[in-house]
């Protein structure tokens, strides 16, 4: 019994140090990871709406059981430019793909039409799901040049108005970006010319 005692006091102690050096080193790296995630969304954001100057962030309220488009929208931005003139509206989205969510930054203009679409954190299956997330794949490419007049579905071959062509073999996360445009148009139908709740 006392050999037994020795090994698992001295186990029990290691663990401890690990656990607070762990701890100590979440500490210290977590503002940087903040900042860092910060500036990317930042980055995000200007990339899909470069005619805005300022983002003010909308008081959302839960999208969770609303349509199914409209539902991916987790954060949202009413741009303006250097006058205050309103630009559009950014969208923070989590489209569920092939893999878990997909996120996704949209840019609408003034007018509703797709400013830009970016990409971002997913586990789409690399070489297959993930070619549609690229800036040049033909999805990321149609959608970023539409301008919806309704909800947008995928389809395979001949898009028409709303429509957007899915890539062979990678259809879910085709929808995925759709659903994420579709919810971001659909919350622009919602907002005022000056970019307030209706």
């Amino acid at each position: 019994m006392r050999d037994l005692i020795k090994p698992a006091a001295i186990l029990f102690l290691v663990s401890v140090v690990v656990v607070v050096l762990l701890a100590l080193t979440a500490g210290a790296t977590a503002p940087v990871i903040a900042e860092r995630i910060k500036a990317d969304l930042d980055a995000a954001k200007k990339s899909v709406l470069p005619a805005a100057a300022t983002f003010d962030e909308l008081k959302l309220p839960d999208l969770s059981k609303a349509s199914d488009g409209l539902s991916t929208v987790k954060q949202a931005w009413v741009a303006r430019d250097a006058s205050g003139a309103l630009v559009g509206l950014v969208v923070s989205a989590a489209s569920k793909g092939y893999a878990g969510p997909v996120g996704f930054t949209v840019g609408l203009d003034a007018t509703g039409k797709v400013s830009g679409i970016k990409s971002g954190s997913h586990k789409e299956t690399p070489g297959l799901g993930d070619k549609v997330l690229l800036p040049t794949s033909k999805v990321m490419k149609q959608l970023a040049v539409l301008a919806p007049t309704g909800p947008l579905k995928v389809v395979k071959g001949n898009p028409g108005a709303n429509e957007v062509d899915a890539i062979s073999g990678s259809t879910i996360t085709s929808r995925a970006a759709t659903r994420a445009v579709s919810g971001a148009w659909e919350l622009s139908t919602r907002l005022t010319a000056e970019g307030a709740w209706k």
